[in-house]
């Protein structure tokens, strides 16, 4: 089977080990678009809803550039690409 390539748009981010529960007041995007690439078979079964693609909150509050990862448990056998490499936030503590 030859390698084929789809793209899911509009994919939401994700917040992971937000241990401090730290609030965002600036992001510069919510979703991003993912390539996936694989058999026309198995593009054809992955949805948004299948994928996860997030970033981890950092320990402190501040402005950061965050790398941002994807992952989805259900699709072994397709690949993923971001549109996006990080994202850029705002932390701030959650009273603020």
């Amino acid at each position: 089977a030859s390698v084929e390539s789809g793209v899911v748009e509009n994919v939401p981010l994700n917040v992971i080990n937000n241990v401090n529960n730290y609030g965002i007041s600036q992001i510069d995007f919510k979703d991003v678009n993912v390539t996936v690439n694989g058999s026309a078979n198995n593009i054809s079964q992955v949805s948004a809803e299948d994928i996860d693609v997030y970033f981890e909150m950092p320990e402190l509050p501040g402005t950061y550039d965050l790398p941002l990862y994807v992952k989805s448990t259900n699709h072994p056998y397709v690949t993923f690409i971001l549109d996006k490499a990080s994202v850029h936030v705002v932390v701030v503590e959650a009273n603020q």
